[in-house]
């Protein structure tokens, strides 16, 4: 197991943070309270500040979202494994994604805004688009089926289902989740008539 550095730490939290109320609501003060560290102290690992912690932080968050989410289709063809990323994604907090890249991302350098935005597009779209190209070219999908396009409604679907209108730390109710499992399946069936 690799050895946790003090910037996974770091990163960890900022990104929580960040991930939970956003760039601008989010302060480096309240990061280094919660680690128990001197604000300055995140110079030493980000020296351009906040905007380059919110591109390094998200971009270790998406890099672990992408293998966790790919590791929830496992083995599975398609459609399961759609089912199953899908299924992992309504699972897990929510992440806002349009509030990344509509509200966020805008207030960031730009090579840091760039960055997040990579990883945000490789993290959660990418397992999903390589599995509607595996399945196009398998055969199982027609060839005019646009993978991107695809992963972007499966997305769309679960982000549309997502649990944010809850109230801060109130977790769904099996029933909820049994709920929204079953209306994103009904979803994803009709994208293209699957079983």
């Amino acid at each position: 197991m690799p050895k946790v550095t003090s910037f996974d730490r770091i990163a960890a939290v900022a990104a929580r943070r960040f991930i939970a109320d956003g760039y601008a609501a989010v302060g480096l003060r309240a990061i280094a309270d919660e680690l128990s560290i001197k604000p300055a102290s995140l110079y030493y690992h980000c020296p351009r500040g906040k905007s380059e912690l919110f591109g390094r932080a998200l971009s270790a968050y998406f890099e672990g979202y992408r293998t966790d989410l790919a590791a929830a289709a496992g083995r599975a063809r398609f459609p399961r494994a759609v089912f199953r990323m899908a299924d992992w994604m309504l699972e897990h907090p929510p992440v806002d994604l349009q509030r990344i890249a509509r509200t966020d991302a805008p207030q960031l350098a730009p090579e840091d805004a760039d960055q997040v935005m990579r990883a945000l597009h490789d993290a959660v779209l990418g397992p999903i688009v390589e599995t509607f190209g595996a399945a196009r070219i398998g055969g199982d999908l027609p060839p005019d089926v646009d993978p991107s396009i695809a992963a972007t409604a499966v997305v769309a679907l679960v982000d549309g289902l997502g649990f944010q209108h809850l109230p801060p730390g109130r977790e769904p109710t099996d029933s909820e989740l049994r709920a929204a499992r079953s209306s994103l399946h009904a979803g994803l069936k009709m994208l293209k008539g699957l079983d």
